[in-house]
């Protein structure tokens, strides 16, 4: 009787070790890369000028101001889930196997979106102003809290994916993204404040709408022949909830520093922090980008050979695991000299946390694998134990190193929170210990590759 090895714990030998370079250079991936181009281009550009923009509109504000700004954006990101409902997936997998319930779905969506979006528009303002009973902050975050209501036409968005028309998508995005930062820079060369940029931030919202309706329409669709199906709603919140509940608590601990040291040290502190966030977010888009490219790939040899399946995803976390590393250690060594160039010392305070967040790139990389993998494998309800413990090390981590070493502190407890989430709690379940063991094998990929070239 043939025999296979465990997971995650086979030799595939000589001839069959999986070399990633060649993955790179095969047809399967051109093709594969070249239908989701048009998507990786609008995310390469709308990375490059929210970063740009967002040095401008930081040096414009001062720490105060876009600490105040920063505060009011990641309230409304704490209740995002609310509206979003984690149907993203769900839709576009219905969408292509129901197309003859296109308008139903459509509907159905929008109409919990929507119904949810009217939840935040109540809930972030009336909870910000309880935690703290600061006016200026209450109205920013109400202004930001209109946003999901526009964004609840993005179900647009998963009709173009299902059909494979990633293009028409990122001509919406990219045109709506496009006026929005053009309203930005002209804030940035007048005397604007911060209630006006968080007007702006709302604008994009609305622009995002408009566009994706009217590509809709030209496409010869019509939202008016959408509709509102009962049993559909329930059926797509059962499959959804899972996602819900893990996506609310991710949500939660990738947020709640910037509410709680708002709350605990000012809007200054939430400044520094914020700035240092938004450089080593910008380096967020590269696994992005790259498992839009490769998941296809991933899905396939998961149908066609385990062994395949398994190899790839070595040579993927392989692949990430470097380039971060790549990316945290000269941005470490140069964090205070990066922030002084780009920030004309008005951040000074930003480097040391910088210095230390931008390691936190390691783990986001790992864990966009980590979450085709889990897909790839069914297995979402693992995120349904590990989420509610990552909440729990960030706010209890947040309360204690907050207070004794500010904002240094709340960026060491999100290191120790996305080391646990990508990375530590794969060794808890037998089912996961795949994961867990494969991240530790991709730090020898330099060697493979080196062993290879020498032959």
């Amino acid at each position: 009787m043939k025999t296979t090895n465990p997971p995650g714990d086979h030799d595939p030998g000589p001839a069959a070790e999986p070399m990633f370079m060649d993955f790179l250079t095969s047809p399967g991936f051109r093709k594969y890369f070249a239908n989701t181009s048009w998507m990786i281009g609008e995310k390469i550009i709308r990375m490059g000028v929210n970063f740009v923009v967002g040095i401008f509109i930081a040096r414009k504000l001062g720490p105060g101001g876009y600490g105040l700004l920063s505060y009011g954006l990641s309230m409304v990101a704490l209740f995002g889930i609310i509206s979003s409902l984690g149907l993203d997936e769900i839709i576009v997998r219905n969408l292509v196997r129901d197309t003859w319930k296109k308008d139903r779905i459509l509907g159905t969506t929008f109409t919990l979106r929507l119904a949810g979006a009217i939840l935040i528009l109540i809930l972030a303002p009336s909870i910000s102003y309880l935690i703290n009973s600061d006016k200026e902050a209450f109205y920013i975050v109400l202004i930001i809290a209109f946003g999901p209501i526009f964004q609840s036409f993005t179900v647009i968005d998963f009709f173009f994916h299902s059909r494979v028309q990633a293009r028409y998508s990122s001509i919406a995005l990219g045109t709506s993204f496009g006026i929005s930062s053009l309203l930005k820079v002209a804030l940035i060369c007048s005397n604007a404040g911060v209630f006006l940029f968080a007007a702006a931030y709302l604008f994009e919202y609305v622009a995002m709408a408009l566009a994706f309706v009217i590509m809709y329409e030209k496409e010869g669709h019509r939202i008016f022949q959408w509709g509102f199906l009962r049993s559909e709603a329930s059926s797509l919140l059962h499959d959804a909830f899972p996602v819900i509940f893990s996506g609310f608590l991710m949500i939660v601990y990738s947020r709640i520093d910037q509410v709680m040291i708002k709350n605990m040290l000012g809007n200054e502190a939430v400044g520094y922090y914020s700035v240092a966030v938004t450089m080593t977010e910008a380096w967020h888009v590269i696994p992005s980008v790259l498992m839009a490219s490769l998941f296809p790939a991933i899905i396939r040899a998961k149908t066609d050979r385990q062994e395949i399946f398994h190899d790839r995803m070595l040579h993927v976390y392989g692949l990430l695991f470097w380039m971060a590393v790549t990316v945290a250690l000269p941005v470490s060594l140069a964090s205070n000299w990066i922030i002084k160039l780009l920030f004309d010392g008005a951040y000074d305070q930003s480097g040391p946390v910088l210095a230390i967040l931008i390691w936190n790139c390691i783990f986001i990389f790992l864990q966009v694998a980590n979450g085709k993998w889990i897909i790839t494998e069914n297995s979402q309800k693992i995120w349904l134990w590990i989420t509610p413990v990552g909440c729990a090390i960030n706010i209890t981590g947040n309360l204690y190193l907050i207070s004794r070493y500010g904002i240094k502190g709340a960026a060491l407890v999100t290191l120790m929170t996305q080391f646990f989430t990508s990375h530590l709690a794969f060794v808890f379940s037998r089912k996961t210990l795949p994961v867990y063991l494969t991240q530790w094998k991709a730090l020898t990929m330099p060697f493979l590759i080196m062993r290879r070239l020498v032959r």
